[in-house]
């Protein structure tokens, strides 16, 4: 059913938002920061860096990031569903995630995923609350204005 979505970018929207519902409903999910998945911040000079250690095995479901930014995968392999379709990520690998990106993650191996952010937050909340959001119309467009504006695919460099 996803590759039948994939080139429907609203579509796609619309699955990651019902797999992170089934998510929300399933009691054996882990919400939020929690002890299996470890997550450093790091603040200097309007920088936040956040790493994520993810184990093998586990599905996780990113927030929509309100700006464009780079992403590391330092280690491990992963398959992840975005609005581009599902693709295969293997580390090392450097990314850069435009502002509106949501990734559904599935850990094939163990993980650590590096985020990299300007904001001048010294606080993992702050940081949060300036950074992501749950809610696409709070990064300040519409998808289709977005779009129209040469919004861009995730580019992957490997």
């Amino acid at each position: 059913m996803i590759n039948e979505i994939a080139h429907n970018k609203e579509k796609m929207r619309g699955a990651l938002l019902a797999f992170e519902q089934m998510m929300k409903d399933n009691p054996a999910s882990i919400p939020g920061d929690h002890p299996l998945l470890p997550i450093r911040n790091i603040f200097s000079n309007g920088v936040y860096v956040r790493e994520i250690h993810i184990p093998a095995g586990m599905f996780v479901m990113g927030r929509i990031h309100r700006h464009e930014h780079p992403n590391i995968l330092v280690q491990g392999s992963v398959i992840v569903l975005t609005e581009d379709g599902v693709k295969r990520l293997d580390a090392p690998l450097h990314m850069l995630s435009p502002a509106g990106t949501k990734r559904f993650l599935y850990t094939l191996t163990d993980t650590i995923w590096t985020t990299i952010h300007r904001c001048d937050a010294t606080t993992q909340e702050e940081a949060e609350e300036l950074c992501v959001t749950d809610n696409y119309e709070e990064i300040g467009m519409s998808y289709q204005e977005f779009n129209r504006l040469g919004g861009r695919q995730c580019h992957l460099v490997q």
